[in-house]
């Protein structure tokens, strides 16, 4: 009795069929995952922009992007903790010491915080953040400083020091809440400074375009960068936007004009 079996003419088809299948497939599933991660990015700054918006109401002010002025340089993602569902974190931080005091405020800041992370970067270390508050723009012909009217100090979450030494109102945002940046992503920053939470110098000011791939300011690992705006609404903004434009979102009351033509 004569067994059935593959030739090897037939094998060599059944397996260049499966690699075809398989090279079309694999694109597909990545293009998947990505678009996956995109939406939980998206998700995560949503939440940021709940805490944010939470806080201003119970506080009447935008929270101080960085402490400078008393040296302890604490972020506005420590102030939002409690509207976050981060009440514990909160209560543990000392904000009259450093933000990275060893005694007290560095072993808390090491915690991890989900909605501070983007799924899509790379880097991986304890307390690490992907997003950044803006605090002014160099796009807008500025000069150096920390001032209101200066290209360190012209945003809406502001590094406090004597220039301005008070918080933000929503009343300072005089280009209007739909026109201002508040949040960006920022992701794969210092691990010791500027990707931390609780470190205050996470906060950025937008000096360059957003296809130079600098990393002192938005940056991402996704097609285009989210962004939140004052008023809570979410972009992803193209990184062929213009440069002007991009500025005229980052500063405060420039009374520039600027078309919201984004995603």
């Amino acid at each position: 009795m004569q067994r059935k079996a593959f030739t090897l003419v037939e094998l060599v088809v059944v397996m260049a069929i499966i690699g075809v299948v398989a090279g079309l497939l694999l694109p597909a599933v990545q293009m998947a995952r990505e678009a996956a991660r995109r939406a939980a990015c998206s998700s995560n700054l949503r939440n940021i922009g709940l805490g944010f918006e939470n806080y201003i109401i119970a506080t009447g002010h935008i929270p101080i992007g960085s402490e400078l002025l008393s040296a302890t340089e604490h972020s506005w993602a420590s102030q939002i903790l409690p509207y976050v569902e981060e009440t514990k974190l909160f209560t543990n931080l000392d904000f009259k010491k450093r933000w990275d005091d060893p005694s007290s405020n560095y072993p808390v800041s090491k915690a991890n915080i989900a909605i501070y992370r983007c799924p899509s970067a790379v880097k991986e270390f304890d307390g690490k953040i992907d997003f950044g508050g803006v605090q002014g723009t160099g796009l807008t012909g500025l000069s150096i400083g920390l001032g209101a009217n200066e290209a360190f100090g012209c945003g809406s979450v502001i590094v406090r020091v004597r220039k301005q030494p008070d918080p933000l109102r929503l009343a300072s945002i005089t280009d209007g809440l739909s026109n201002t940046i508040s949040i960006a992503e920022s992701v794969d920053r210092n691990s010791e400074s500027s990707g931390r939470w609780a470190c205050g110098r996470n906060c950025f000011s937008q000096n360059h375009s957003l296809d130079d791939n600098q990393s002192d300011g938005m940056s991402s690992n996704h097609s285009g960068v989210h962004v939140l705006f004052m008023d809570g609404r979410l972009n992803v903004v193209s990184r062929s936007i213009d440069s002007r434009i991009l500025g005229a979102w980052c500063s405060r009351s420039g009374g520039e004009i600027a078309t919201n033509n984004q995603d």
